[in-house]
């Protein structure tokens, strides 16, 4: 039976990302703090479900939800909640109900969408393990980095989406399903293989479009798995629908480092108009890019743009 306990969490010391970016200290790092509500899952019961004679038994480990119980942010936070007795419990941040823990590994999921924070980042994109003895403190470690991107310009962003290939020119996963074992040494998350779906894009929203200055860059941070991304490339759409691509090389995140990119000023990028030299029913383009074309034609004829 699940009996009631505390548990004190801290971060891991010399990181500077979690769920909230307060001022910098001497160092020029982001100080990171635990949030009022923030909750963990804490996982240390295995209970056992029976499939059918075909299919034999399959094991699920029980994760139970502990909140925070602090009034504002803080360095080290006491999480109250229920979870059964045992000797080693392991946790996970941030909760949500379909995290689980199966076979040793936690279960969770990348969002495709991060949403912005002014001055911070989406805390459901960070996630976080520990491992502690009954009666010890979680230190929780980042499984993620993070990356800054800094615009300016005279326009209102909505929404940038990032997508990276590998040396090989294969998509980097950076969204979906992952999983991830709490007690490896380089806490190397993976696509999880029994249910796994992955994405490779993600995308930081605004719910409000944020404005940009032409003199002072705004700062707008995403959450990325661990990888050394040879090539990637940036779509950033403006609250009246403009874009702006950008591609650049080798980019490398590090688990718990955030990686500041230079100043960017946003202007919207040129459309190649592909039926320019005469209309046809397909087009073939060789590398990304914003393209037009008539779309309103019945083989070569046109009946304007549309």
């Amino acid at each position: 039976p699940k009996v009631e306990m505390t548990f004190t969490a801290v971060i891991e010391k010399d990181i500077d990302t979690k769920t909230l970016l307060v001022d910098s200290d001497n160092a020029g790092l982001k100080k990171v703090f635990w949030s009022p509500d923030d909750a963990i899952g804490v996982s240390n019961t295995k209970s056992f479900t029976w499939r059918d004679e075909w299919y034999g038994r399959w094991e699920e480990y029980s994760v139970s939800k502990f909140v925070a119980s602090i009034d504002e942010p803080a360095a080290s936070a006491d999480f109250d909640g229920s979870a059964g007795f045992g000797d080693t419990f392991k946790a996970f941040y941030p909760y949500t109900e379909t995290l689980r823990d199966s076979s040793g590994y936690f279960v969770f999921n990348l969002p495709m969408v991060q949403k912005y924070v002014a001055g911070s980042f989406d805390p459901n994109a960070a996630p976080m393990v520990a491992t502690a003895a009954y009666g010890e403190t979680f230190e929780f470690k980042n499984l993620c980095g993070i990356v800054a991107f800094n615009l300016t310009g005279t326009s209102a962003v909505k929404s940038i989406m990032f997508s990276g290939t590998d040396g090989n020119g294969v998509p980097v996963p950076v969204s979906g399903l992952f999983d991830v074992n709490p007690a490896s040494s380089d806490l190397a998350i993976r696509q999880h293989s029994t249910f796994g779906y992955v994405q490779t894009s993600v995308t930081v929203d605004c719910v409000e479009p944020v404005q940009l200055n032409e003199s002072a860059p705004t700062t707008f941070y995403m959450m990325l798995p661990p990888a050394t991304y040879a090539d990637f490339s940036l779509v950033i759409t403006t609250a009246d629908g403009e874009i702006m691509m950008k591609s650049g090389k080798n980019l490398t995140i590090t688990r718990s480092h955030l990686k500041p990119t230079g100043e960017l000023e946003y202007v919207e990028s040129e459309y190649i108009d592909l039926s320019g030299q005469g209309t046809a029913n397909s087009y073939i383009v060789k590398e990304a890019g914003l393209y037009s074309f008539k779309a309103d034609v019945v083989g070569n004829g046109t009946y304007g743009y549309v």
